[in-house]
């Protein structure tokens, strides 16, 4: 469903508030014109919500060398979920789970990674394999 535009706000609609009313006219026909983009093109995690989303981008070693590994969080909220979108092993998509924990120091971190195999269903990652691990964070 697509909002229809709607007419803009004219400060001779507001005849008898005409002397203040002009300063709300234009940010509020900003805001209606903005809101009603976003709605028709489609929410974003990225400009809607709350959160971060992050690439972990690491040459795996071993679990001592190569983790933790994390970003700083700056939302005033502390983080609550961790969500994988999407994982690479040498640009080959690759099915991952992950344990995270964050920090005194304000820190998302990985602290450990596991893949998804046919058998023996779970396996450390491979050594000297490239990793790409796509999180969104959200208090």
């Amino acid at each position: 469903m697509r909002v229809k535009t709607t007419q803009r706000l004219r400060v001779e609609d507001f005849p008898d508030q005409k002397d203040w009313i002009g300063k709300l006219v234009s940010p509020l026909n900003d805001f209606l014109t903005q809101a009603i983009k976003i709605l028709n093109d489609g929410l974003q995690f990225t400009d809607n919500f709350i959160g971060k989303e992050h690439v972990f981008d690491f040459e795996y070693q071993s679990d001592v060398l190569s983790f933790p590994t994390g970003f700083l969080w700056t939302i005033a909220a502390n983080p609550k979920a961790l969500s994988v979108v999407a994982a690479t092993e040498d640009d080959d998509p690759v099915n991952v789970a992950v344990s995270w924990q964050f920090t005194d120091l304000r820190q998302v971190e990985l602290v450990h990674v596991v893949r998804f195999t046919t058998a023996p269903a779970v396996a450390a990652l491979a050594v000297g394999s490239r990793y790409k691990i796509r999180v969104r964070v959200t208090p």
